[in-house]
């Protein structure tokens, strides 16, 4: 079965890229808590699978987020912020996320919350700086009431049933 996130290299290539995790060590996507999903609407270009794989495919057989190539996607200028805060996030450990495009131009995120008291990482998780403590928060307040629980998870086409992972009257 071909992966729709893949380029055509890969998937002209009779076995799917490998999962990136291996000996399931501490940042496998099976040590995080499953939050939900993001869903982003894509320009119509031609070619955005192309530039979109990066030829590995995460733990959970998806594509792992790298932003930086996913802001040529945007005309919106709020996905674009939105998606740097993302990638902050991703950088210091506080999520991981995996994308699927979804035709003819979408892109599902499946968004893992890493747990601060993970295993085997020496307690860098525990205690980090102010510096970056202050912005993740903000960052983390805004992802969290966007990310909803529906059959994305699955890189199905959305439906009318949304649920969101936590509503706004609940994140500080």
């Amino acid at each position: 079965m071909s992966c729709p996130s893949c380029c055509s290299a890969c998937s002209a290539s009779t076995e799917l890229p490998g999962p990136s995790c291996i000996n399931n060590g501490p940042y496998c996507l099976s040590n995080f808590l499953p939050a939900g999903t993001l869903q982003f609407d894509l320009l119509p270009l031609a070619g955005v699978v192309q530039g979109l794989c990066d030829h590995t495919h995460s733990d959970d057989g998806w594509h792992h987020v790298r932003v930086h190539t996913l802001l040529f996607c945007f005309e919106d200028t709020d996905n674009i912020r939105f998606c740097q805060d993302l990638d902050f996030l991703i950088e210091n450990h506080f999520i991981s996320a995996t994308y699927r495009f979804c035709p003819p131009a979408t892109i599902i995120v499946r968004v893992y919350i890493i747990p601060y008291d993970l295993g085997n990482v020496k307690g860098v998780l525990r205690v980090r700086k102010e510096a970056v403590l202050a912005p993740a928060r903000r960052y983390l307040k805004g992802l969290l009431q966007r990310i909803t629980q529906d059959n994305n998870w699955d890189g199905n086409a959305p439906s009318d049933r949304r649920f969101c992972f936590l509503s706004a009257d609940n994140v500080y």
